[in-house]
């Protein structure tokens, strides 16, 4: 799969091209390019680092954003086995935006809610954009209700696009963890643009105000734990990224797993009571009032 750059990717795509272009030369044509390619892999490794080691929030937001990232069901094929998909909320009908059921995670029977969006416009139709229904969340509040009738501690992985209210509410688990570039708000950059600027051109100043990334998020105790992505992004090498997120999932399963479920709906408890609690300095109240 030919991976579609985002436009502050370009530098890398056009020096990766050429790198392939000189390489391709010298086997055609066996001519020793050995040291322009060794400057050109110099100057691309810069141009990696200057880039991917230097995200700004907003171009973490577009990651998350690619068209080509993987979605909720590759991870479900590439992390558990033996899925068994539940439908419906008993009550009106099945909310296709919310693929959920049963899955092994290793030897651990879970219980797997997800939100799920499609890659081209009639699967997107289908899925409503990945934006779940009331219907979606009686479904997903009827499987926790099932975990929690088997004892089973839930954990929630973060692996694109978490900005709405609806993600935060499936967010509320044991343990939060989330993919390197992901991002977790309860509103998107663009929206909160359109609300404090009344234009959405403002959308990576809100991005950077909202602190939503994972790297924000994991100093602000939002999320306990970073899954590594490769570098560019999960939508580079799907099997990579699953097998981290996989890592993850059974490390924090086998370490929850231990600790006793009441003892665990308390830390739940704390843990969210926590978040948002800030202590202003005297010196900042003081100027405020002055």
């Amino acid at each position: 799969m030919e991976v579609q750059p985002l436009d502050f990717e370009k530098p890398v795509f056009e020096l990766e091209r050429r790198l392939q272009d000189l390489r391709d030369h010298s086997d055609e044509h066996d001519v020793d390019l050995d040291s322009a390619v060794k400057a050109v892999e110099g100057k691309l490794r810069e141009t990696r680092r200057q880039i991917y080691g230097n995200l700004t929030a907003w171009q973490r937001v577009q990651i998350a954003r690619h068209v080509q990232r993987p979605f909720a069901l590759d991870y479900i094929e590439r992390c558990f086995t033996n899925w068994i998909e539940l439908h419906g909320d008993r009550r009106f009908a099945d909310d296709k935006a919310m693929p959920s059921g049963l899955a092994m995670l290793g030897t651990q029977r879970c219980v797997v809610i997800t939100h799920q969006k499609g890659r081209n416009t009639k699967e997107n139709v289908m899925r409503n954009f990945g934006c779940g229904h009331p219907e979606g969340y009686r479904k997903a509040l009827r499987l926790m209700r099932l975990g929690e009738k088997f004892g089973m501690p839930i954990i929630a992985a973060v692996i694109g696009e978490g900005g709405s209210g609806g993600a935060l509410g499936i967010g509320v688990a044991d343990r939060v963890l989330i993919l390197e570039d992901a991002y977790y708000s309860v509103i998107s950059p663009e929206a909160c643009s359109a609300i404090l600027w009344r234009d959405r051109r403002h959308a990576a100043e809100a991005a950077e105000a909202l602190k939503l990334t994972a790297q924000d998020l994991l100093k602000l105790d939002v999320v306990d734990e970073i899954v590594p992505e490769p570098e560019g992004g999960a939508h580079r090498d799907y099997n990579s990224v699953a097998e981290s997120l996989s890592r993850a999932l059974r490390r924090t399963l086998k370490h929850i797993s231990k600790i006793p479920i009441d003892e665990l709906l308390k830390k739940r408890y704390e843990k969210f009571r926590r978040i948002g609690i800030f202590t202003e300095s005297k010196t900042t109240a003081a100027s405020d009032r002055s």
